[in-house]
């Protein structure tokens, strides 16, 4: 398992995991409209949908272990 070093990129990365632990209140705020059928991608557009810490790492290491040169990232958000 690699780990990443630098410090900026892990700084980055704990604020916008603990920015993303905090919008699952705002996709909770939601669930009315869900469960009435009433929901829209955009009542989420404002929420992140992060993958785990664990996710995260397994990615890294099967990018790091094939020696990817180019990433492509695909959200999920809706605008």
């Amino acid at each position: 398992m690699h780990q990443i070093a630098d410090q900026k990129v892990l700084t980055i990365l704990s604020r916008l995991h603990k920015e993303a632990s905090l919008d699952k209140f705002k996709i909770l705020s939601s669930l009315p409209k869900f469960l009435l059928g009433k929901f829209s991608p955009k009542d989420a557009s404002k929420a992140h949908l992060e993958i785990s810490r664990k996710q995260g790492e397994f990615i890294y290491d099967l990018l790091v272990n094939i020696k990817a040169e180019n990433i492509v990232e695909f959200g999920t958000s809706w605008i």
